[in-house]
């Protein structure tokens, strides 16, 4: 695989079919009951995971940007990251969201001259981009009603949505979403996707808290918009590094950015339409 034009020459092997796809089922056996376990348990053991995540996010991230060789300095989102993400699990959220900024401030300050505005930039992209995410599922899960199952459902139909979407899309092919941006989406996936959104959305509120179908399937909906959004914004940066996956951390199914990309739209999303009152769980 060629290297990035702003990355650092990442490449990575295509395994056979069969290894890749033995390899994802196994890191599935493996990484599922560890976030639907971490999450139930809340508290400190769900942040511990939020602020995980939130880092190798970030080193992903600052890998693509080719800022990782450049000294400790260059590790500064990853870390960055984490430790807002321990700051807003002490219910410091707004604290949390200030450093957001100045972090992002402080790594244009720092990079733009070793590495060009361009590359500064897309360093501190990433703190809007990871950041929110990390906030909401913490809010969502310490301080909203019903958090765990609030965000067992998000999770759920994020799911679903880019199952629902890669089966319709593969089935029925037709025409390109956007080709540009990613050659293999198509219209029918995108409505395959949302509609799976829609489904699983009001249906599992009514199996996990007995609520109404329709405002749950329409909150679901949105999700789905949002999950694709999400999706389409890591294909977008993907093209532009010109790298296949966001890394090779996670086995037979590339990095940690490619299996959450959905998720870090989607997450804020939730948590903006929880706060303005639609609560539809």
């Amino acid at each position: 695989m060629a290297g990035g034009a702003l990355g650092d020459g990442m490449s990575l092997a295509s395994p056979p079919q069969n290894d890749r796809l033995s390899r994802r089922v196994a890191a599935a056996f493996v990484l599922i009951p560890l976030v639907l376990g971490l999450t139930w348990a809340g508290g400190w053991s769900f942040a511990i995971m939020i602020a995980g995540f939130a880092g190798l996010l970030g080193w992903e991230w600052a890998r693509l940007c080719g800022v990782l060789n450049v000294g400790p300095v260059g590790w500064l989102l990853p870390a960055g990251l984490a430790l807002l993400m321990f700051v807003a699990a002490d219910n410091w959220f707004l604290p949390a969201a200030a450093g957001g900024a100045g972090l992002a401030i402080a790594l244009l300050l720092l990079h733009t001259k070793r590495c060009g505005a361009q590359r500064a930039g897309w360093l501190a992209l990433g703190v809007a981009a990871i950041l929110p995410a990390g906030l909401a599922l913490l809010w969502l899960r310490t301080e909203a009603h019903g958090g765990m199952a609030l965000i067992f459902w998000l999770m759920l139909v994020v799911w679903v949505t880019d199952t629902g979407a890669y089966a319709v899309g593969r089935s029925i092919g037709g025409p390109l979403l956007a080709q540009r941006i990613s050659p293999s989406k198509t219209w029918a996936g995108l409505i395959g996707g949302l509609t799976a959104a829609f489904l699983a959305g009001g249906l599992a509120a009514m199996v996990l808290t007995g609520k109404a179908f329709y405002p749950a399937a329409t909150a679901g909906l949105i999700i789905g918009v949002a999950s694709g959004l999400g999706d389409l914004f890591e294909s977008y940066l993907k093209r532009t590094f010109k790298v296949k996956d966001s890394g090779g951390l996670i086995p037979g199914h590339g990095g940690v950015m490619d299996r959450l990309d959905s998720l870090l739209a989607a997450a804020p999303v939730t948590a903006v339409l929880y706060l303005a009152g639609w609560q539809w769980l």
